[in-house]
């Protein structure tokens, strides 16, 4: 369980971009398979981009409550 799943969710992106880990091993250490996800990721884009959607993430300093998986 998390405590801070926000605070988590920074201090993991911030670890990725820093260098310290990949981002295999962060969807790794919860339980999913990397290219599994990247495809669905992928899959998702295209989808939207034929739909017309689009979607933006919140700026990484808003009060969003994360889901834990």
């Amino acid at each position: 369980a998390w405590l801070d799943p926000l605070k988590d969710v920074k201090a993991e992106r911030e670890a990725i971009a820093g260098g310290l880990i990949s981002r295999r091993e962060s969807v790794a250490s919860r339980g999913y398979d990397i290219e599994e996800v990247d495809q669905e990721i992928a899959d998702d884009n295209a989808r939207a981009k034929r739909l017309g959607l689009a979607f933006d993430a919140p700026p990484p300093d808003t009060n969003v409550e994360v889901a834990a998986a």
